[in-house]
């Protein structure tokens, strides 16, 4: 009769043993022994390298910075005839606190993910490669804009 046992190992290791019966041939009295039939990891889900992760973010965060400029200048001007001071305030701030909340799920939503399952280094990693990905995007972003030459419009005057 043979008998089968699970033992967790690690976090992600699984190990099956299968037990089995001996009889002793001389007194009739058995023993127990085990033999190991599987050993397999569980976590065979494969993660993106952080760095990867960071580019992707900061890339992202900035598309929508861009993307949210653009919509402030063309509405700013599509807009102020229609708007008085305090809706123009309480539109400003609608946009802050959906871009922040934007933000906030672009930035943490896969550190958190990767935390929850107890891989805070990895997570953490993530948001500083996201940070230094940004920080060289954007200093890249201001020195192609401080090269270029800004032309005054022709015949204003």
């Amino acid at each position: 009769m043979s008998k089968y046992c699970i033992v967790i190992l690690h976090k992600h290791t699984i190990m099956i043993i299968k037990f089995f019966q001996k009889k002793n041939m001389e007194n009739g009295a058995g023993t127990q022994s085990g033999v190991v039939i599987s050993a397999e990891s569980t976590s065979t889900k494969k993660y993106m390298p952080a760095w990867f992760v960071g580019l992707f973010q900061a890339v992202g965060a900035f598309v929508y910075l861009g993307l949210v400029s653009v919509f402030s200048a063309k509405s700013q001007a599509l807009l102020a005839a229609h708007l008085d001071e305090r809706t123009g305030t309480i539109l400003y701030f609608s946009i802050l606190l959906i871009s922040t909340l934007a933000f906030g799920l672009i930035f943490l939503s896969y550190p958190l993910y990767l935390h929850q399952r107890g891989m805070s280094r990895r997570a953490l990693s993530s948001l500083g490669y996201t940070f230094l990905w940004l920080l060289l995007i954007v200093a890249l972003f201001i020195a192609i804009v401080a090269r270029t030459p800004v032309v005054a419009p022709q015949g204003m005057y």
